[in-house]
């Protein structure tokens, strides 16, 4: 609450808060993994070692869940260089792969692809 900003007020006017229960169910519909056996990420980007791994991991990943996944990055420069080799990867087994900023308009359009494919990373 602090770090929005939202502390009583000096005449101790009330803050109303209220805490409602997530309509999703993480458990059951999101997994985190984390790889144990990956080169530091720390100093990586477009190092051609990590950038193989990376694709050979997500490539895998991939076609375990069938497509059913959404890969974040914190750069675009990491995206552009996985977007091509990753997209070669999973030619063969029908999976698609878009890349927000590179074969997408919009963030509205990219999302609606995303959900009505069955198959898309």
């Amino acid at each position: 609450i602090e770090q929005l900003g939202l502390q009583e007020a000096a005449d101790h006017n009330r803050l109303l808060t209220s805490l409602l229960p997530s309509p999703f169910r993480y458990r059951d519909q999101a997994l985190l993994v984390i790889p144990r056996d990956f080169p530091s990420v720390k100093g990586s980007v477009g190092d051609a070692h990590f950038v193989d791994m990376l694709v050979h991991s997500l490539a895998e990943t991939a076609i375990a869940t069938r497509g059913r996944m959404m890969v974040l990055f914190t750069s675009y420069r990491m995206l552009r260089q996985v977007y091509d080799p990753l997209k070669e990867a999973l030619a063969g087994n029908d999976i698609s792969l878009l890349g927000q900023g590179v074969d997408s308009g919009s963030r509205s359009k990219l999302t609606r692809r995303f959900q009505d494919a069955k198959a898309t990373v």
